[in-house]
């Protein structure tokens, strides 16, 4: 089966106005993929409604996830749990699967129109219980939903803040 590419960096096109806020419409796949960087929705705290497709994130901060996690002001250097979101839509194509390259020294879920698709590390808001995880060479496929809009969801924890050794990566 072919795979669409898309290129995610989490910490390390064209958008337009939607009834619940902002969806990237990607009407090309070029075959290197393409980097998420635009569009996305970030909200600190924690509530499963959040994975939810129809959860109206319109009022959360705009974000940049594939800038340098020290760059980015909206997130506490004190490990909390936290969620990003991105509205998208792709062509109609036969392809069923997207393939996402991730990077990041965090725990996470990712979630596609709510479904937990994906968990990379153990996220917890206690120290103890969470696991972080490096990616780096472990790609993510997802299967596509038949919605003509996908909500991509994540959410992640960092209670150590943001110190580099202190990952699980496998």
């Amino acid at each position: 089966m072919k795979y669409m590419l898309a290129l995610l960096f989490l910490f390390s096109t064209l958008a337009t106005k939607a009834q619940k806020g902002e969806v990237l419409i990607i009407d090309s796949l070029p075959p290197q993929g393409i980097l998420l960087d635009k569009g996305w929705k970030w909200h600190a705290g924690d509530n499963p409604d959040y994975a939810k497709a129809d959860f109206d994130d319109s009022s959360w901060e705009s974000i940049d996830p594939s800038q340098d996690v020290m760059d980015l002001k909206q997130i506490s250097k004190e490990g909390k749990i936290a969620w990003l979101r991105l509205h998208f839509t792709i062509p109609k194509t036969d392809e069923k699967q997207l393939l996402m390259i991730v990077k990041h020294i965090v725990a996470s879920e990712i979630y596609l129109n709510g479904k937990l698709v994906k968990k990379l590390g153990e996220v917890s808001p206690e120290y103890e219980k969470e696991e972080k995880y490096s990616p780096i060479r472990e790609p993510v496929v997802i299967e596509l939903d038949t919605m003509e809009t996908q909500v991509l969801a994540i959410r992640y924890s960092n209670t150590t803040g943001w110190k580099l050794n202190q990952y699980v990566g496998r």
